[in-house]
């Protein structure tokens, strides 16, 4: 439901900045200064194009890097735990982005937030058993971090053949 009014949003912003501009180009004074800002259009779907200017494609480049390598090194954590191996909660895990921090309703922004979300969860899974006396989780509870690591992991193979478009 809310991926319907977020694209349903998007639409609507998207006919409304259309709208009015038609003959934009052909009213400019400056003919020849106006130069088009460099973008990138990356086809996301067959009925959405995104184009990003290079500071949207950054950003999103960089909110994804980020993901990805946090996402392997939780991914490794959970694994280990499965495979019965054990592993020290001295290991420096820092969360480095909230699902907060990812704003923007094109499906790449919303891919990043949901594995955000994933990671947010495979990471606060793995703090509490830390925080816990135990010696090793529970098989439910590894088994509820890996599906999360890999739910981020596809989120983040999404974005990354978006990103590659």
């Amino acid at each position: 439901m809310k991926r319907f009014f977020v694209f349903g949003l998007l639409l609507l912003l998207v006919l409304a900045a259309c709208g009015g501009d038609e003959n934009k180009e052909n009213k400019s004074d400056n003919k020849g200064t106006d130069l088009p800002r460099p973008t990138a259009t990356i086809s996301t779907s067959e009925n959405e194009t995104l184009t990003l200017d290079p500071a949207q494609r950054s950003l999103l480049e960089g909110q994804y890097e980020r993901l990805r390598q946090s996402q392997s090194q939780i991914e490794g954590i959970w694994t280990d735990l499965r495979n019965g191996n054990e592993v020290s909660c001295a290991t420096e895990l820092e969360f480095p982005l909230s699902p907060s921090d990812v704003i923007g309703s094109d499906s790449i922004s919303l891919a990043l937030f949901d594995a955000a979300i994933e990671l947010e969860r495979a990471f606060g899974l793995w703090q509490a058993e830390c925080d816990n006396s135990r010696s090793q989780p529970s098989a439910d509870v590894i088994d509820d971090g890996v599906r999360a690591a890999l739910a981020a992991g596809d989120k983040l193979r999404d974005v990354e053949a978006l990103l590659s478009d």
